[in-house]
């Protein structure tokens, strides 16, 4: 809902139950208002995301499973890792006009390759995936066509935003780089267990659970 202090709106939110998916184990937001589940036996479930509106409409949250979608490990906002290594994204199909100032776009699943032994997204994307050797790749856009290019081993944990990556070694060092840059070392920071990456900012949380803020 929305209150006045002084003239001024201020918005607040207020979590509103959904419905239920069994088994959910992880859940990521896509666009304005999607929101995809990722479940214990593999299945994929979406919630908004097919009718995304541009126009004044309320999205569609209806829960539809993704059937093309099985076997599924792992999750981003915009792909899916499959068991067997295989790799997919959505695709916006053509935007359809179905009513007055309601435009909706539709997501399609696009294979884009294989990679044995993927089994984890970066944290916020898919351009950066980790195999269960913890070897890092990068996904790399040749126009029509994107495959994984071998970005460093021994990571434990890599996030991105937008074009700007990082990585954290098993040893606790860390490394960023811009677009399909070569990695540098961040001599400055080391032991760091878990990162998250905003525009233009970064937060990190060391060994012995502290928490760091680096950038604007």
């Amino acid at each position: 809902g929305m209150m006045a202090i002084g003239g001024t709106p201020i918005y607040r939110y207020f979590p509103v139950k959904q419905g239920e998916i069994p088994g959910a184990k992880k859940i990521i937001t896509h666009g304005y208002c999607g929101v995809i589940v990722l479940c214990e036996d593999g299945t994929v479930w979406e919630s908004g995301i097919d009718q995304l509106n541009v126009g004044y409409s309320a999205p569609d949250y209806t829960w539809r499973q993704r059937t093309e979608l099985s076997n599924i490990v792992d999750i981003e906002s915009c792909g899916a890792i499959r068991s067997d290594g295989t790799v997919f994204a959505w695709d916006v199909a053509d935007p359809v006009l179905i009513g007055p100032d309601d435009l909706r776009y539709h997501y399609q699943t696009v294979e884009l390759f294989n990679l044995p032994g993927a089994t984890t997204f970066a944290q916020k994307d898919n351009d950066l995936i980790i195999t269960s050797n913890h070897t890092l790749y990068q996904v790399v856009h040749d126009g029509a066509t994107h495959f994984p290019s071998m970005i460093m081993g021994n990571v434990k944990y890599a996030a991105s935003y937008d074009i700007s990556h990082m990585a954290v070694l098993m040893d606790g060092s860390v490394y960023s780089w811009k677009g399909v840059d070569e990695p540098v070392l961040v001599s400055s920071i080391s032991d760091i267990e878990r990162l998250s990456m905003g525009l233009e900012f970064a937060i990190y949380l060391t060994n012995n659970q502290r928490a760091l803020w680096l950038g604007k």
